[in-house]
């Protein structure tokens, strides 16, 4: 009987789940049992949603997807290996996501331009890739092992985006 229930019972479930899982688990059930608790409110089954109010447990890293400072950038486009310059530099300089860059292949470069078909929303751009960006210059002499831009060291393709995010990462 879910009258029964009361938010210190959802609480300790989520402190339960957050140690058993992970945190963003535990968040992701009181949200869930959220939505169960207003779907009983509509149908009059209980009387209020006891999970609002609830805290979540997770704590996001603010500095998890902050941009790059200039002495970072050039201190990893200086140290990085060619293989790993190649979707770095594609990401800095075309704004391509991993998965756009994954699938990109020698003939969507053209030398002064990049052909990106973006998976987001299957839109077709040409980028314009200046002679003066070092991602020009790490095309044009980049070893040509694989139908595909990016490789791994061995000059493999990487078999998916989130190996490639792996690499890089």
């Amino acid at each position: 009987d879910l009258s029964s229930l009361t938010k210190v019972d959802i609480v300790n479930v989520r402190n339960k789940a957050a140690i058993e899982k992970w945190p963003r688990f535990a968040d992701m059930l009181v949200s869930a049992l959220s939505s169960v608790f207003s779907e009983g409110v509509e149908a009059g089954k209980v009387t209020d949603n006891i999970c609002l109010g609830i805290k979540n447990v997770y704590k996001a890293n603010p500095d998890a997807n902050r941009e790059w400072t200039l002495a970072e950038q050039k201190l990893v486009f200086e140290m990085a290996p060619m293989h790993l310059l190649r979707p770095m530099y594609l990401a800095r300089y075309v704004g391509a996501r991993g998965i756009d860059i994954h699938q990109l292949i020698w003939t969507d470069y053209a030398g002064g331009y990049m052909r990106l078909k973006a998976s987001k929303n299957s839109v077709e751009n040409y980028i314009p890739v200046l002679e003066t960006e070092p991602l020009k210059h790490t095309l044009d002499k980049a070893n040509r092992s694989s139908i595909f831009i990016c490789t791994t060291s061995e000059g493999q393709p990487y078999k998916s985006e989130s190996v490639l995010q792996q690499a890089v990462g």
